[in-house]
């Protein structure tokens, strides 16, 4: 027979950031919560427990089965201002705040998705996914490949505390072919080809610097995709980004994988490890 304490909130899968604990007490885990479908259900004693507003519908299973938290689906009127615990009594040891997911469509910068603040839960106010600028993204080709579905994991992420692979920035840059485009002025920034990281010459290549958000697991939901062409190294040479594969996981270490490997390209991440950081908790 297990035996628990009323007050012990010790969940500790995933362990994440080393915080135990989900925010919600063994009584409150027995006693149960209502989901979406108004079907009463207990929560574990063991796996942590996240719940998320989502009237949209926007596709949470990537999130939950990358993090290994319990996710649960929520309706407005079984949070009061985001307290999941509302009707806290006998044994509370926190008010454990959810997430209310929302899109909007658009801003007035090019952001797909926001959060208010970086989690954990208690600070985010809203989790914001912008399906306009969602569309002309990826209608442009500027990112390739992302999905809107990698785009909700990547802020859910942020919700539960975790940090971009990196802060760097890019820069663009007007680069020519061989020979420049006149004999008559001297032109900087000449290629060896015609053609430089995918740009036809002239034209604008992006250069990411080191270790910047596209740095680190090519998988992992919290790298950006598109942040550099270009990448110059520590020798002087330039490496080229190649194509991005689908994202899958919350990566567990800083390593540098496929064309970001022995630390090439936009290297290893300057954080990463980013299943290391999660963080539901909202008493610690």
């Amino acid at each position: 027979m297990w035996i628990v304490d009323a007050s012990e909130d010790n969940d500790n899968v995933p362990v994440g950031n080393g915080v135990k604990g989900d925010g919600f007490s063994a009584y409150e885990e027995y006693r149960g919560f209502h989901n979406k479908e108004r079907k009463h259900t207990r929560t574990s004693w063991h796996t942590k427990d996240l719940f998320v507003e989502n009237p949209m519908g926007f596709v949470i299973e990537d999130f939950m089965k990358a993090s290994d938290l319990h996710v649960h689906e929520i309706t407005v009127d079984q949070h009061e201002n985001r307290v999941i615990n509302f009707n806290k009594g006998h044994a509370n040891v926190v008010e454990q705040h959810g997430l209310v997911m929302l899109a909007r469509y658009t801003s007035r910068d090019t952001l797909l998705g926001k959060v208010t603040k970086i989690g954990p839960p208690r600070n985010v106010e809203e989790v914001k996914i912008f399906l306009r600028n969602m569309f002309h993204y990826t209608l442009s080709g500027r990112v390739r490949g992302l999905t809107l579905n990698e785009v909700v994991a990547h802020e859910l992420g942020h919700a539960v505390a975790i940090r971009h692979h990196g802060q760097t920035g890019t820069r663009k840059e007007t680069w020519y072919p061989p020979g420049g485009l006149s004999e008559l002025s001297p032109l900087h920034n000449t290629h060896t080809r015609p053609i430089m990281c995918g740009v036809r010459l002239p034209g604008e290549v992006l250069f990411g610097e080191k270790h910047n958000q596209s740095s680190g697991n090519l998988t992992c939901f919290m790298r950006y995709k598109g942040h550099g062409n270009a990448f110059e190294q520590e020798n002087g040479t330039i490496d080229c980004a190649g194509a991005d594969p689908a994202q899958t996981i919350f990566c567990e270490s800083k390593t540098g994988t496929a064309w970001n490997a022995g630390n090439r390209v936009a290297g290893d991440a300057t954080k990463g490890d980013c299943k290391g950081q999660i963080q539901v908790n909202d008493g610690s």
